[in-house]
């Protein structure tokens, strides 16, 4: 165990035997559970942490309809540190943000009697989700969250919205119907992606693909013929495509392209028929929903 665990470990077992009730340790009830938590939250400079305000909930926590005594909270003291005591087992989302939001989330499964020691926690800038709610399922008045966080926003009547000042980390988007009081299933990407700090992550559709000729973008194409190429992109092709974006092609024949930094693919049909093409982003890491499909009819050339 290195030198940070064994100071974690010293504290930590310091304030199980004094039992203190002051703002850096917190827990339940001894019937919630036994298994114990320890961390330590620094900057980028390896610098301790102080009066970081620390969020322990289930993992599918809704913010909104869920109770609010599910919430186990804690602040870091002078050296950093924070302490979580006789937590019940299941999954959780262990959440910290200071007054600047910076912040960090982690995914964790607690199990009983389990003592876990995070050596070292990272604080980082917080990133922003924009959500195009119409291209994900949700109307205006709808409300979309982050599972495990007390982060969510109502689609607003232009059917778009933010979730702003969220910590970096994997996190889990679902929806949720005020007026129905039910849940909003939503594609499967936003059950685990990653939010990079400072980015603007576009929780929505990838672009949908269409016929590109000479640059230019040919929107009202849908027609091919067979064994002829074809060329498409799903952004405008005349934009510079920043560093870290990737581009892949559902060609609905079998086959998808390979990934690749350029957005134009060029492709043909071997038999005619009408074919549902998807395009799918992928930045950083960060996989895009694949896109609404669209159809092109190929006919046998005349």
């Amino acid at each position: 165990m290195n030198k940070i665990s064994c100071s974690i470990v010293t504290l930590f077992m310091t304030l199980l035997i004094s039992q203190c009730s002051n703002p850096q340790y917190a827990g339940g009830s001894s019937d919630h559970g036994n298994a114990k938590m320890a961390g330590v939250v620094r900057n980028d400079y390896d610098e301790p942490v102080a009066n970081v305000s620390i969020r322990l909930l289930p993992s599918n926590y809704n913010p909104v309809k869920d109770r609010n005594d599910l919430l186990i909270e804690t602040v870091s003291n002078a050296e950093g540190c924070f302490i979580f005591d006789n937590i019940n087992t299941g999954k959780y989302c262990l959440s910290g943000e200071d007054n600047d939001y910076r912040g960090f989330v982690i995914n964790i499964n607690i199990k009983d009697s389990q003592l876990i020691i995070l050596d070292s926690i990272r604080l980082c800038n917080p990133g922003r989700i924009k959500i195009p709610g119409d291209q994900i399922g949700l109307k205006p008045g709808n409300i979309a969250y982050l599972k495990g966080l007390q982060k969510y926003c109502v689609i607003d009547s232009t059917g778009e919205a933010y979730i702003n000042n969220v910590p970096p980390g994997i996190v889990s988007m679902s929806g949720y119907s005020p007026e129905k009081k039910a849940e909003i299933t939503l594609n499967p990407v936003f059950d685990s992606f990653l939010i990079v700090p400072n980015l603007t992550f576009i929780s929505t559709i990838s672009p949908s693909p269409f016929f590109v000729q000479d640059g230019k973008v040919l929107v009202d194409k849908r027609d091919a013929c067979c064994d002829s190429l074809y060329m498409f992109s799903c952004v405008n092709p005349l934009e510079r495509i920043p560093v870290g974006y990737a581009f892949r092609y559902l060609w609905d024949d079998g086959r998808t392209s390979e990934w690749s930094e350029s957005p134009l693919q060029v492709y043909k049909w071997n038999n005619p028929g009408v074919y549902r093409i998807q395009a799918q982003v992928r930045f950083n890491g960060n996989y895009y929903a694949w896109s609404n499909p669209v159809s092109i009819t190929v006919t046998k050339k005349q």
